[in-house]
């Protein structure tokens, strides 16, 4: 899905949340800059340090190297917006918005999950949005595991390996609720 995007920062933002780069009110996504990669690794800037793919790697670089947006008005003409080169967050500010030095949660949620309203209409998806990212990496995560762990209960795997999906996706309340609405997911 995001080979199909024309922006790489919009790929970026759809493959971190997939692995669990949020934070919150998805500070960490905001505030998301190069300096934070080494290696295989992403020191988030809520303090967590989580494991990424070669890929999102890939799409940070490309989106932190390019300063130009494409998007669509309601009427579905395509706009290009310069984006400002002296930012440098992975997901970089239009030239024309508001400038905040520390960003209050409701902005920071509120730029992401428009953006990802936009995207979900150019893919022209039903349902995209960042918490169904969120859980969809999770699920991912735990069937690698029980594949791993050559398991058949997504419940045992989760409480074996619950520190390491917890640093990556955020706590769960209730393991047995969370199976019992995903659990069909990682069979």
């Amino acid at each position: 899905m995001t080979s199909e995007l024309a922006n790489p920062s919009d790929a970026f933002l759809i493959l971190a949340l997939f692995e669990g780069v949020s934070g919150f009110g998805y500070e960490d996504l905001f505030y998301a800059e190069m300096s934070q990669f080494e290696g295989f690794v992403m020191h988030c800037y809520s303090g967590r340090t989580i494991p990424i793919s070669k890929e999102l790697i890939t799409y940070a670089r490309k989106a932190s190297d390019d300063y130009v947006y494409y998007c669509f008005t309601k009427d579905g003409e395509e706009l290009v917006k310069n984006l400002d080169m002296t930012d440098t967050r992975i997901l970089k500010r239009q030239l024309n918005a508001k400038v905040y030095d520390v960003a209050p949660y409701a902005t920071t949620n509120q730029r992401i999950r428009i953006r990802l309203e936009r995207i979900r209409k150019s893919l022209g998806l039903n349902v995209m949005t960042g918490k169904s990212l969120i859980e969809s990496g999770r699920v991912d995560m735990i069937k690698g595991l029980m594949v791993k762990d050559g398991s058949q209960d997504p419940e045992r795997t989760i409480f074996a390996h619950r520190e390491e999906i917890e640093n990556k996706y955020g706590t769960l309340a209730s393991v047995r609720r969370w199976v019992l609405r995903y659990g069909r997911y990682v069979k």
